[in-house]
């Protein structure tokens, strides 16, 4: 809505609730408000409502025409009126996406909605793409709708599920044997992952966002070039990779299998740049992220294997940090993760280079 819109870049508007718009609005005797709907209540009755079931429970007509994009999306999904889209919970805004549950016809579901900035950052032809090349696998959740220019997906829930915990040895060991399943099909797709353009495409992005401020970034980056010749020199063979593998998205299900969810960050590369993106976003040190590459291979790593987990730990560190520099620059922070992130690209970047 125009109204709100204008009033969002209003100074000193940080704190208003939209009814203060209205009053605003009201008082200035602005002729080109909307037609409202008042539905009378009776004096010192009040009403807060902290979601859109809550709402449609209170006014019938938001059953039907909630004018909510995601709901209108789903109805026509299902093929059914917005009546029957039960159970509306919001999740947990994850770091990219936000995404709420519904259920219909007594079986839940996810929808996501791609959050903001995220049109620049993924290519979500390419997540597709992803999701079709490993469908005969049964490793990801369940897909029921994809939209490949909106990004808004709609997938089962699994109930009664819940994330693999990073400080849990055996379910790490569970997820790190999925991944090498993966590895080892060698799958291919069109599109890669490539972390020296994915590096260049979001210093760009932060320059042209509002710059970066970490004050050693020209030295940071000096030594991620060295790190990327490093591993120029060590090249191996490539294959499907997921990329975004934080513990969060392998799910055990109440059966106890594993799916590995989450897909738009997938595309070619190195497999071990997935235990190295596991062991960043688990937060580990270089022991248990020794462990976990001990855990996928299956045997004791080679020096070689060390230095290049140790590399790609140091560039995924770093691209990440600069991931959430961009964020933050557009209007999204995400706390101290961007500070955890460049360590990490300091760290093991001197772990690397270790003879």
């Amino acid at each position: 809505m125009p109204i709100l819109e204008k009033a969002f870049f209003t100074p000193g508007s940080d704190e208003w609730y939209w009814e203060n718009v209205l009053m605003n609005e009201i008082k200035a005797e602005n002729k080109d408000l909307p037609a409202m709907h008042i539905n009378p209540q009776p004096d010192n009755q009040v009403y807060e409502f902290e979601n859109l079931e809550e709402l449609r429970a209170f006014d019938d007509r938001y059953k039907e025409n909630s004018g909510n994009v995601a709901l209108e999306l789903i109805a026509k999904v299902f093929n059914i009126s917005q009546s029957h889209i039960k159970g509306l919970r919001t999740l947990k805004a994850g770091m990219t996406n936000k995404s709420f549950l519904f259920e219909v016809d007594n079986q839940s579901y996810i929808c996501r909605i791609p959050g903001k900035g995220t049109d620049v950052l993924i290519d979500r032809k390419h997540e597709y793409d992803s999701y079709m090349a490993v469908k005969d696998l049964h490793i990801t959740e369940r897909i029921i709708y994809f939209d490949r220019e909106s990004g808004y997906k709609i997938s089962k829930f699994y109930d009664g599920s819940r994330n693999a915990d990073p400080e849990n040895k055996e379910e790490m060991g569970r997820c790190m044997e999925l991944l090498k399943s993966l590895h080892d099909k060698n799958i291919e797709v069109d599109h890669s992952f490539d972390i020296a353009e994915r590096i260049e495409y979001y210093t760009k992005l932060c320059n042209e966002s509002g710059g970066i401020s970490f004050e050693d970034v020209s030295f940071v980056q000096k030594n991620m070039q060295i790190l990327l010749g490093l591993l120029d020199q060590m090249k191996s063979h490539k294959c499907l990779c997921h990329i975004d593998s934080v513990a969060d998205n392998f799910i055990i299900t109440a059966d106890d299998r594993i799916k590995l969810i989450d897909w738009e960050y997938a595309g070619m590369a190195e497999p071990i740049i997935d235990v190295a993106m596991c062991s960043i976003y688990s937060y580990y040190d270089k022991e248990k992220a020794n462990v976990l590459l001990e855990s996928y291979l299956q045997r004791k790593p080679t020096d070689l294997e060390y230095k290049k987990l140790y590399a790609y730990m140091a560039l995924s560190g770093y691209l990440w940090s600069l991931w959430t520099v961009y964020k933050s620059n557009i209007g999204e922070e995400f706390g101290e993760y961007s500070l955890k992130m460049y360590r990490y690209a300091k760290d093991f970047f001197a772990e690397a280079m270790r003879d």
